[in-house]
């Protein structure tokens, strides 16, 4: 892990809303350490499958109190595809509205009718 616990720490408290987490307007403290731990988490795991992902989205992430923990509530991936990979016959394009297609619609492969159709417009 190197240095990630050091720069996250740094990072969060380098943005701009770091004053509400630290207990301005008399709330509570967040829990930074929590905050801090989740990006130490997702660096890594990001890490080990760089060569795999596209785009990653965590929205929105809850902060309890010093002591409850932080956890994303939602979180998309999209998963890099290689040029000419053939992941759905239907669609030869590549682009990037189809390769998010392709990501998700392979999540759900038992419910996905063969012939799916490609979001794009262009021709297989």
């Amino acid at each position: 892990m190197g240095g990630y616990p050091r720069d996250a720490a740094a990072m969060v408290r380098e943005m701009r809303c770091f004053a509400l987490l630290d207990g301005a307007r008399g709330r509570p403290t967040a829990d930074v350490a929590a905050i801090e731990a989740l990006l130490v988490r997702i660096s890594d795991f990001v890490v080990r499958r760089a060569d795999r992902i596209e785009e990653m989205d965590l929205s929105p992430v809850w902060v309890g109190a010093k002591g409850e923990g932080a956890m994303p509530f939602d979180a998309m991936i999209i998963e890099r595809v290689e040029q000419g990979a053939c992941v759905q016959r239907a669609c030869r394009c590549r682009c990037r509205r189809c390769s998010r297609f392709l990501f998700f619609s392979s999540l759900w492969s038992d419910r996905r009718s063969s012939g799916s159709a490609s979001p794009c417009a262009r021709p297989a």
